[in-house]
């Protein structure tokens, strides 16, 4: 495959996962609300980075749709932090599983209330799991990481019913 192919595939896939709920920008308000800013400057700084290496790869700008990205990778990462198994494989697991669930990437996606619904399941699995924590302090920015995606995933479900 070329580098183009590969480009757009990533493109196509990253929109589904926008399209369907799962990526959400929790840094805009009412959900940024529930971050301080040692939260925000951890996730931008994690998004800057992310960015950074993917410029090279994809010379792609970044836009809107990499910062929700890298809000869910982020929100992923704190859940299995500090975990000797590669957090990387897991984010892949998640991401196939709504693949599964609610594709076909680059068509109509199936079932959206169902994806934010497993959505929220996800970000409540993420917050209850204290005692999978190796350092301290990684419990209240993964709760608080938690609170503010819930609200996002709540909202576009408000939307969706109201809509």
């Amino acid at each position: 495959m070329s580098a183009n192919s590969v480009t757009a595939f990533y493109q196509k896939t990253r929109h589904f996962f926008i399209e369907i709920g799962v990526y959400q920008n929790i840094l805009q308000k009412p959900a940024v609300r529930n971050l301080n800013n040692n939260d925000i400057d951890l996730l931008r700084s994690y998004h800057l980075e992310r960015m950074g290496m993917m410029r090279s790869a994809i010379r792609s700008p970044s836009n809107e749709s990499h910062l929700k990205e890298s809000c869910w990778r982020a929100l992923i990462g704190l859940q299995y932090f500090g975990q000797s198994e590669a957090w990387w494989q897991r984010i892949e697991d998640e991401q196939l599983r709504f693949i599964k669930g609610h594709g076909p990437i680059g068509g109509t996606p199936r079932l959206l209330g169902e994806a934010l619904t497993s959505q929220l399941n996800l970000c409540r699995d993420i917050y209850g799991r204290r005692n999978t924590l190796t350092l301290s302090g990684n419990f209240d920015q993964r709760k608080r990481f938690c609170r503010a995606y819930i609200k996002c995933i709540n909202d576009e479900i408000f939307r969706n019913q109201v809509g």
